[in-house]
C-alpha cells in the first residue's frame, strides 16, 4: 500500500480568462475509514494566491508551515507581493531539498498575478518537479 493511500485527497484546478478556481474534498481518512469530514485542504498563501496539499495529512501542515514562513521572509526581504510563480518555485525548491527524506504531499499552486491578472496554474509530484 501506498503512503499517499493514507488521508489521500483530491484538489482540483482550472483556468478562465482572468480567473483561476481551486477546489478540494474536505475529507481525511483511508480506504473505508473516515477519520474527519472537515479538513481544510486549500489555503491562501498571498493575496491572489492558493496552495492545495493532498496527501499524507501531517506532512500537508509541516509544508504549509515552511511556505507560509519562506512567503512572509519574501515578502519582507522584496517589498512586495508573492506572485504564484515564484510561489510555485519556492514550494519545488522545499520539496526538493527533502527529496531522499520527502514530503508525500503532492502541491497544486493557482494563483493570478497581481499587475497582469493572468492566471497560473501548476501542480508538482513529490519531489517538487513542476509540472504547468
Amino acid at each position: 500500500m501506498s503512503i499517499m493511500s493514507y488521508s489521500g485527497g483530491t484538489i482540483l484546478a482550472m483556468a478562465g480568462n482572468d480567473c483561476v478556481c481551486i477546489a478540494s474534498d474536505l475529507r481525511l481518512g483511508e480506504q473505508m475509514t473516515t477519520i474527519a469530514t472537515n479538513m481544510k485542504k486549500v489555503h491562501k498563501l498571498g493575496e491572489k494566491v492558493y496552495i492545495g496539499l493532498g496527501g499524507f495529512h501531517s506532512d500537508a501542515k509541516t509544508v504549509l508551515d515552511k511556505i507560509t514562513f519562506r512567503k512572509n521572509l519574501y515578502e519582507l526581504r522584496e517589498n512586495r507581493k508573492i506572485k504564484p510563480e515564484v510561489a510555485a518555485v519556492m514550494v519545488s525548491n522545499l520539496l526538493y531539498q527533502h527529496r531522499f527524506g520527502g514530503y508525500f504531499t503532492e502541491p497544486l499552486i493557482a494563483g493570478l498575478d497581481p499587475t497582469t491578472n493572468k492566471p497560473y496554474i501548476c501542480a508538482m509530484d513529490t519531489i517538487g518537479c513542476i509540472s504547468a
